[in-house]
């Protein structure tokens, strides 16, 4: 009896075309309603406390918001902004003011030396002849007589080895040095009294002074500065100083060969004319890089 009750018990729990209990899918009905409403259901709500701070700058009046505000810029004014300018400013100001007064110094006395060269000067440079005397020839025109009569005096020189400038510069050949374009341009005046018809009057005399680098052709480095400072010799024909300054006529001139660099103490003066005679023909181009 009892084995035939295990085996009905036995096949009742395993066979499974029994149907189950109703109280279980009670359960699981119970079971899906509480998933679907945890997961269907809006989330909570953050609430977040403000901050003292916050709460405090809530409370605050707008206008001593403001009295702090320019309070506090004030404070940063004086005590970091003054002090700061004080300590700043002036030395910037001393330094930048000393810096004028020596370069301006320098200047001049470098103008003055160029005065006194020229003054005992014997290189003269004359312009091609012009049929309007009165016509101002094209600035250009000026430029290039200018660097050609400078690049054939200079290449006199080096290939004369003059005061053993082509040894300095250890240049083998005239065709390896070539002359850059114009650099820069200065002018400078001089007043003094002459005698003129028997009568004492005040001059103006007026020096040009070009700059030029001088290129070695072999590396294509910068190896002087070529300084041309000349001084008109004749009547200037245009009173104004502006038109003085672009007319130029026979005029005494001197070169400074100016080697580059820090250690470099040499400077080459030529105010000689070339050996092939006192005056150097200007025709031809510039050898330039």
């Amino acid at each position: 009896m009892s084995c035939l009750l295990r085996s009905v018990v036995r096949r009742t729990i395993v066979n499974p075309s029994v149907p189950r209990p109703l109280f279980w899918h009670g359960c699981r009905s119970f079971h899906s309603s509480l998933v679907t409403f945890r997961y269907s259901r809006p989330p909570r709500q953050r609430i977040d406390r403000p901050s003292l701070l916050n709460e405090v700058l809530a409370r605050t009046p707008d206008s001593l918001k403001l009295a702090l505000g320019l309070t506090a810029v004030g404070s940063l004014v004086v005590f970091v902004a003054l002090p700061l300018f004080a300590l700043v400013v002036p030395p910037l100001c001393v330094g930048s003011f000393m810096a004028y007064k020596i370069a301006q110094r320098r200047n001049r006395r470098q103008m003055s030396e160029k005065w006194a060269l020229l003054k005992d000067s014997r290189l003269v440079f004359r312009p091609r002849n012009s049929a309007n005397p009165l016509a101002l020839p094209p600035i250009e025109q000026i430029n290039s007589d200018l660097a050609n009569f400078v690049l054939r005096r200079v290449s006199d020189a080096f290939l004369l080895n003059e005061d053993g400038v082509a040894d300095y510069f250890n240049v083998q050949s005239v065709n390896d040095i070539a002359l850059g374009v114009l650099d820069g341009v200065q002018y400078d005046w001089n007043v003094s009294l002459q005698t003129v018809n028997g009568v004492v009057q005040e001059v103006e005399d007026m020096i040009t002074v070009q700059s030029r680098y001088l290129y070695d052709k072999r590396s294509g480095d910068k190896i002087a500065k070529v300084i041309f400072s000349l001084k008109n010799l004749d009547t200037p024909v245009f009173q104004d100083l502006l038109e003085q300054s672009i007319s130029v006529g026979k005029s005494r001139c001197v070169i400074e060969i100016v080697p580059l660099g820090f250690v470099a103490n040499k400077r080459f003066v030529i105010n000689t004319p070339s050996s092939e005679g006192d005056i150097i023909d200007v025709e031809g181009e510039t050898r330039t890089l």
